[in-house]
């Protein structure tokens, strides 16, 4: 008996850290792009979110001590890669308590040039191949401080991996419901996109092998072993109705054409200046536009998970719990609202 006791009051505490877990998530991911909306509609910096990203970090660290070995549900992992993507994306032109390490930051990018690699030499599609601009104008080269102030940040091309796997998170969580769409694409494809226009804006140029690792996502008969999503990646990508004529898979419909319509803006047409070219496809896709399209997406991902338990509670709004049973709990879980 003093045996189960313990097992019950620890699976007591996990349940009870859990709760607290998917409510400091959910709080910081509606501070952060709450915050973000702000400033992109408004142009109004207000730093909502400080709080709620210490909670989530500390509460994080106690977490992982009381439950070494426990896993969580995919509904909390996929909060938890909102937090991060949103943290990231909204803070990435400045340094702050987000900001991934120098040495992080570069092995983040080692890995996606393996994986970029091993896509690329596999893949029969060899129109990724040239540098697709390349220019240099001589008042505005950087010097030495300036370019390693500028590669120590966030880039969008560092995001696009982050982008791509929250997306596969959320489709595979539902495969009923799995399918990409044709406007999820158009928006993958705009991120590359403009990934590959902030190179040309930071560095003065995009190399065949930035390139290739930005637009370097699709269904593969054969992943790549260098990136824990691959996996679950190739899955959002593969066709679940349609076969090739040999019954061999293939990838969803439409997203190469996509994805390489928008890797074709890039190249300029003969004769064309490459810095008039680059300037005119930022005119034509700005970024205030596809920010915009990308926070209504966080949105949407953010809305559709199901309220934390502790949230519709704080709000008396437990389905199937009576106000005084609710008000009871309350009082037994100490809670301040």
């Amino acid at each position: 008996m003093p045996h189960s006791g313990k097992r019950a009051q620890s699976d007591t505490r996990f349940d009870t850290d859990i709760m607290i877990l998917d409510y400091t998530l959910y709080m910081a991911a509606k501070a952060l792009l709450e915050e973000q909306v702000l400033k992109h509609e408004e142009n109004i910096d207000q730093n909502l979110s400080e709080h709620p990203l210490e909670m989530v970090d500390s509460f994080l660290r106690i977490f992982k001590n009381n439950h070494p070995s426990e896993s969580v549900s995919d509904a909390i992992k996929l909060r938890l890669r909102l937090v991060k993507f949103a943290a990231l994306f909204g803070r990435r032109s400045t340094q702050s308590a987000t900001t991934p390490s120098s040495d992080d930051l570069e092995a983040l990018r080692q890995t996606h040039r393996r994986r970029a690699t091993e896509y690329w030499d596999s893949a029969s599609d060899g129109s990724v191949q040239e540098p697709t601009f390349q220019h240099r104008q001589p008042s505005e080269r950087r010097s030495a401080t300036q370019y390693r102030a500028t590669t120590d940040l966030v880039a969008l091309s560092d995001l696009v991996p982050m982008f791509i796997g929250l997306s596969a998170a959320r489709s595979n969580m539902d495969t009923s419901s799995r399918e990409i769409t044709t406007q999820w694409m158009h928006l993958a494809g705009q991120f590359m996109l403009q990934a590959a226009l902030e190179q040309g804006s930071l560095f003065g140029q995009c190399p065949a092998e930035k390139l290739r690792e930005i637009f370097s996502w699709g269904w593969k008969e054969d992943i790549s072993t260098s990136w824990q999503d691959e996996q679950s990646v190739n899955d959002m990508f593969f066709d679940l109705d349609q076969y090739n004529e040999d019954g061999s898979r293939r990838e969803v419909k439409a997203w190469k054409e996509i994805k390489m319509g928008y890797f074709r803006m890039l190249k300029p047409t003969d004769g064309i200046d490459p810095v008039r070219h680059l300037r005119r496809v930022q005119g034509r896709y700005p970024f205030h536009d596809f920010e915009n399209s990308l926070l209504l997406f966080l949105e949407a991902l953010q809305l559709e998970q199901e309220q934390p338990f502790l949230t519709q509670l704080e709000n008396n709004s437990v389905p199937g719990m009576s106000p005084k049973e609710m008000a009871a709990l309350k009082k037994r879980l100490r809670l301040p609202f």
